[in-house]
């Protein structure tokens, strides 16, 4: 077992011994976070259970939670509401997990599959939704470019788009994507 392996173990471990102890209050800030919303993904039988908490930098939602180590120690640690939630409830612990709805704040178990970073990276490929670290497509840059003439701001189309406000700055400018056409 290499040193990643046994961390991935031991921090199973320690989860599982936390969710023992703090059931009740962890299921309850579960349904506190998210919100069960009534449109279905496409090709879904189920709608989505979008996180409303924290979202990391990328559009995941985030949790920080008490783990308590071997030892009987704390130690707050910060997880993905995904991995919480596959965790949490089918006891599974994967190293990657794929969206199969394609929702990143999306936390519902049965929209969730433990996968590989390759087969997921050709999902999101696939999908149209990521190339390399190109987070937009041509369309969008265009909508971007249409909205800033309306006067929408930088922040918010930053927000929208999964983006910093600089990104959007430099499609503004031309500085990326091109001159305006």
């Amino acid at each position: 077992m290499n040193e990643n392996d046994a961390w991935r173990t031991q921090r199973k471990l320690d989860l599982e011994r936390t969710f023992k102890l703090q059931r009740d209050s962890l299921y309850a800030v579960y349904y506190e976070k998210t919100e069960h919303v009534e449109d279905f993904a496409p090709g879904m039988v189920s709608p989505c259970r979008l996180w409303r908490g924290s979202l990391d930098h990328n559009g995941y939602g985030q949790l920080a939670i008490r783990i308590v180590l071997e030892n009987g120690e704390k130690k707050r640690i910060t997880l993905t509401a995904h991995r919480f939630a596959l965790l949490f409830f089918r006891g599974e612990f994967p190293s990657e997990i794929g969206h199969l709805c394609h929702q990143r704040a999306c936390c519902a178990v049965d929209h969730l599959e433990s996968t590989t970073r390759k087969e997921n990276v050709r999902a999101v490929i696939a999908r149209g939704l990521h190339v390399g670290s190109q987070k937009l497509r041509a369309q969008d840059v265009e909508k971007i470019r249409a909205e800033l003439a309306v006067g929408k701001s930088r922040q918010m189309l930053a927000n929208e788009y999964g983006v910093t406000r600089r990104a959007i700055g430099h499609i503004s400018t031309g500085t990326t994507w091109g001159p305006r056409t």
